[in-house]
C-alpha cells in the first residue's frame, strides 16, 4: 500500500498548494513520510527499482524526472534508508538525467535545463552521502567532463557544466577555466 501511494505521487503529482493554503500537498506528505519513516529499508529495492525505471522510460518528460528526482533526494534525506548498496544502480539514473542526449522534449520551455540543473545537484548530494568512497566524486567527475567535449550535443555539454558547477568552484577553477 505504502509502495503504491509513492508510485502515484511520482506518476500523478498534484501541484503545489497556492500559498496562503492551509496545508501541504499529498505529494509533499509523500515525500516527507519518505524522508523520515523508519521502516522503508525493506522497501528500498522497490524504491530503487522504480527511480530507475521512471528514468530510463520517460527521457523525454522533464517533469516527470523531476519529481523522480525529488523522491531520490527525499530518500537521500532518510537516515535509517541504506542506500550504499545500491549506489550503482541510482549514480547511473541521476548522472543520465545530467548528461543525457535527450532530456525533456524539445520547446520544453528550459524544463530540460531546469532538470539537467536539479540532476546536477543531486548527483552532488549522492556523492556526500558516500564519503567512504574516496574516488566517487573525481570518478563522476571525469564523466562530466567527457559530457563537455565539443562533439557531445548541445543539452549534454550543458549539463555537464551544470555538473561541474554543482560540483563546487574548485571543481570549475580547475577544470573549466583557462
Amino acid at each position: 500500500l505504502y509502495f503504491t501511494r509513492v508510485t502515484l505521487a511520482v506518476a500523478q503529482w498534484d501541484d503545489p498548494p497556492p500559498t496562503g493554503s492551509p496545508g501541504p500537498s499529498s505529494a509533499d506528505a509523500t515525500l516527507r513520510s519518505v524522508a523520515t519513516d523508519a521502516g522503508l529499508q525493506e522497501l528500498a529495492p522497490y524504491l530503487v527499482h522504480l527511480v530507475r525505471t521512471e528514468v530510463y522510460g520517460r527521457l523525454a518528460d522533464a517533469p516527470r524526472l523531476g519529481r523522480v528526482l525529488r523522491l531520490l533526494g527525499a530518500m537521500l534525506d532518510n537516515p535509517r534508508l541504506h542506500l550504499e548498496v545500491y549506489l550503482d544502480q541510482l549514480l547511473p539514473a541521476v548522472l543520465t538525467c545530467v548528461v543525457g542526449s535527450r532530456i525533456g522534449a524539445d520547446g520544453d520551455g528550459g524544463t530540460g535545463r531546469a532538470l539537467r540543473r536539479r540532476a546536477a545537484r543531486v548527483t552532488v548530494r549522492i556523492c556526500d552521502a558516500f564519503p567512504q568512497y574516496r574516488t566517487l566524486r573525481s570518478r563522476v567527475l571525469l564523466t562530466l567532463l567527457q559530457g563537455m567535449a565539443d562533439d557531445r550535443p548541445l543539452g549534454t555539454q550543458y549539463g555537464s557544466l551544470a555538473g561541474v558547477v554543482a560540483l563546487g568552484s574548485l571543481a570549475v577553477a580547475a577544470n573549466v577555466l583557462p
